[in-house]
């Protein structure tokens, strides 16, 4: 009878510090990385392009739970990308986000997260081809928590960027892409 309730016990505490990383109050600290495939559009003077590209982007995230389960934070994304026919480009974006983790009991959290903000984008080397603008993204996924503060996040994301270019306004990219992803995050 003493080792059931010892049991019970155990896992009574292993589910309330299950559920104590997305507690209100708590910060997460994210590192992703998205490997996707694009299909990106461009427009200059009423010509239209469409290529095909490989993508890779790094984001780090920082985010403070203001109710359990919702956080708010800032993302940064680093994406480095080569399409068809063109030279390497490269993206910075800064997002302010909110991700939401469903209450669910164990170690497996889906969560949802959404973001818009600002990036910067380049191509080559030249300062024609550089571009600002808007930038959005969301995605969902599941958080594995491998240890009680530790969690491997998994997932899909969708982005889109609308910029244009600086030296030349009214030239414009618009870009939409899927990609995978995969990273740790730390609560505390």
């Amino acid at each position: 009878m003493k080792k059931m309730i010892a049991l019970c016990i155990a896992h009574l505490l292993f589910l309330l510090t299950a559920n104590a990383q997305t507690e209100k109050g708590k910060w997460v600290i994210s590192g992703q990385t998205n490997l996707s495939f694009a299909y990106n559009s461009s427009a200059e003077y009423m010509k239209s392009y469409k290529t095909k590209s490989g993508t890779f982007t790094l984001q780090p995230a920082v985010g403070y739970f203001v109710a359990t389960n919702l956080a708010v934070g800032l993302s940064a994304a680093y994406t480095y990308s080569k399409a068809d026919f063109s030279e390497a480009t490269s993206t910075l974006a800064l997002m302010p986000q909110a991700e939401y983790y469903f209450p669910l009991e164990g170690k497996a959290r889906p969560f949802v997260t959404i973001g818009g903000g600002y990036a910067r984008h380049s191509e080559g080397d030249s300062a024609i081809f550089k571009y600002d603008g808007f930038a959005a993204g969301g995605g969902a996924g599941v958080a594995l928590f491998l240890k009680n503060n530790i969690s491997l996040d998994l997932g899909a994301h969708y982005t889109y960027t609308q910029l244009e270019n600086i030296q030349k306004r009214g030239y414009y990219v618009k870009n939409n892409g899927l990609g995978f992803l995969a990273g740790f995050s730390l609560f505390f």
